[in-house]
């Protein structure tokens, strides 16, 4: 009798200690994805910083308003700078640090992070240096194209952190809504940069840059296109 009694302690906890630890591991799963989300909803507003930021110096670029175009270059300067500080702030700060000590970064979501981060970090570098030349028709063109590059870029990490959002599940009667649309947006914002990349106004600006001065200006905006689409790439992953 007392042996049978000991017998189906010694199960109960076996069975307990079993549950426990799967607890555990989903409790700390559950901990993992939150805090890189939340990494990722920081480096989404620095996105949303720099592209905003960006379309403010292309604007003052132009040259069509010189009494403000100093001011509107330094504020959108100043916006980029912000974003990029954000964006390294949130792969090396606690939240990061805190990730690696628990040896975290063999995680899917961590490495796609990561490239994440570098893909935005190479688009800030790409804008920063970003001066629009040639005639002001010329300038306007490109302004307009760029602009477009930055509004999905943007749309993205909006789209991306709504996504996000939804996945915790915090407002069941909305979080299925704010899921589809996140995807929605990140689906729309690669449309619209294969749109730009592949149309006719690209294909006449990159010939006739062949033969000008644009033609620097031209291969930032090809590579601003391929950054960007990456980065799209890296946020549809994370949302999914």
């Amino acid at each position: 009798m007392k042996r049978s009694l000991l017998i189906a302690v010694m199960v109960c906890a076996l069975f307990w200690s079993s549950g426990q630890a799967l607890a555990d591991k989903q409790t700390q799963s559950a901990e993992v994805v939150t805090n890189i989300e939340q990494i990722n909803r920081l480096i989404g507003q620095a996105m949303t910083m720099v592209t905003q930021g960006a379309n403010l110096v292309l604007t003052s670029s132009i040259g069509l308003t010189p009494p403000t175009d100093p001011f509107t270059a330094q504020q959108g300067m100043k916006m980029i700078q912000n974003g990029k500080d954000l964006v390294n702030m949130a792969l090396s700060g606690e939240g990061m640090s805190d990730m690696q000590k628990k040896d975290m970064e063999a995680n899917p979501m961590m490495t796609e992070t990561r490239k994440l981060g570098e893909s935005v970090l190479r688009y800030i570098d790409l804008v920063e240096n970003m001066k629009l030349t040639g005639t002001v028709e010329s300038k306007i063109k490109l302004h307009q194209v760029q602009a477009t590059i930055n509004h999905a870029v943007n749309m993205a990490a909006d789209g991306a952190n709504l996504a996000m959002l939804g996945n915790l599940k915090l407002a069941a009667p909305l979080d299925k809504f704010s899921v589809e649309r996140g995807h929605m947006m990140i689906k729309d914002a690669r449309a619209t940069l294969e749109s730009v990349s592949g149309s006719e106004t690209m294909k006449v600006m990159n010939k006739s840059a062949m033969e000008s001065t644009d033609k620097p200006m031209m291969t930032v905006t090809n590579e601003l296109i391929q950054t960007a689409l990456k980065i799209i790439d890296s946020l549809d992953k994370l949302t999914k």
